[in-house]
């Protein structure tokens, strides 16, 4: 009983991190391809 409470709670403490972390990851890589593209369009002006 108490080792299937305790499954329970790693797999809920599990999928809370899971979770954070895939949305801290969609946000660094939202950024940086915003950096990226900010560069982009700058190299672009220099050039012109």
């Amino acid at each position: 009983m108490f080792r299937a409470i305790g499954a329970i709670l790693v797999i809920w403490y599990l999928s809370g991190l899971f979770a954070a972390s895939f949305a801290a990851l969609d946000s660094a890589v939202t950024t940086t391809l915003h950096t990226f593209e900010a560069a982009l369009e700058r190299s672009q002006t220099i050039l012109r």
